[in-house]
């Protein structure tokens, strides 16, 4: 009798070592797995990281490849005869009494559009205070008033009248040359501040700084343009800014409205808010677009406005 209680027990202990075994075992091979598992994911999480890093640091609104043509398809195909060549890639073309600009990347426009030389000249003023651009000489001389903290256009209505050709082309290594385009915004180190000022078109609200730690802003004066700008559904082409600043784009800082405007075949590298119409939007930016450009900076990019502040 007690034979066979020896050999029950004996079983039973036998049975409790397999169970440890299994679980040890199963245990060994979870551990494997969960190495294994992060052995194979790890590199895949840092390549992510890495990569929306990258993304961080530098945003791109890169200019798409144009298939060049030659004078001689575009006026098989348009007509007309030249009249005139004020760069490589630009011909003056008569049809039918009127003047045409044709461009070697396909657009052709109303009229005998005249790159910019680099010049400003102040444009014709209405009865009514409006301001009407024609040239890039023109244009120029409104951002010079920003820019040197003259007027900031408060209360006015800047209407384009025409296409613009701020004159700049890339060149096939990439590299962009032309008349370089400063950005429509002052600086303090660069203005003064606004209590030294003597101008009263500029208002404190216009000059206070903005603080945002993001875009080390707080040391910035950033005068702005305040005005209306109607782009009248013409565009602006071929504008150059490479700078080791923030606030870039046509506009570099705005707090009034933009609208009805396209900018085309352009290229902007900066800091940060960095866009294409405007670096840093205060106001209303409408009906705006962009075609071929290049916009690159560290942080707050964007093909049309690199930062909208409220």
């Amino acid at each position: 009798m007690s034979s066979g209680k020896r050999s029950i027990n004996s079983e039973k202990k036998n049975i409790k070592i397999n169970y440890k075994v299994i679980l040890t075992v199963i245990l060994i091979i979870a551990l494997v797995g969960i190495i294994i598992f992060f052995a194979l994911n790890t590199p895949k999480e840092k390549e992510k990281k890495e990569a929306n890093e990258s993304q961080t640091e530098v945003a791109t609104y890169e200019i798409k490849e144009v298939e060049k043509k030659t004078i001689d398809q575009i006026l098989a195909e348009f007509g007309g005869e030249v009249t005139g060549q004020p760069k490589d890639d630009t011909y003056y073309i008569k049809k039918d009494g009127k003047d045409y600009t044709a461009y070697l990347d396909g657009e052709i426009v109303e009229g005998n559009i005249v790159p910019w030389s680099g010049d400003s000249k102040e444009p014709q003023v209405d009865q009514a205070g409006n301001t009407n651009i024609y040239t890039a000489d023109e244009l120029k001389w409104i951002a010079d008033q920003v820019i040197s903290g003259e007027k900031n256009f408060s209360g006015v209505t800047i209407t384009l009248r025409n296409n613009i050709d701020l004159g700049a082309r890339q060149k096939e290594d990439g590299s962009w040359e032309g008349n370089p385009w400063t950005s429509i915004v002052g600086f303090l180190d660069e203005t003064g501040s606004a209590e030294e000022g003597t101008n009263e078109n500029v208002t404190q609200e216009e000059t206070q700084a903005i603080q945002d730690d993001s875009i080390q802003t707080q040391n910035a004066n950033l005068k702005r343009f305040a005005g209306i700008f109607n782009g009248n559904g013409f565009s602006i082409r071929g504008m150059n800014i490479i700078a080791d600043k923030d606030y870039q784009g046509l506009f570099g800082f705005s707090s009034g409205t933009i609208t009805n405007l396209k900018l085309k075949y352009s290229n902007i590298q900066a800091n940060n808010a960095v866009g294409g119409i405007v670096g840093l939007n205060l106001g209303t930016v409408s009906n705006c677009s962009i075609e071929h450009i290049n916009v690159q900076g560290k942080e707050k990019v964007g093909g049309i406005v690199g930062l909208r502040y409220d």
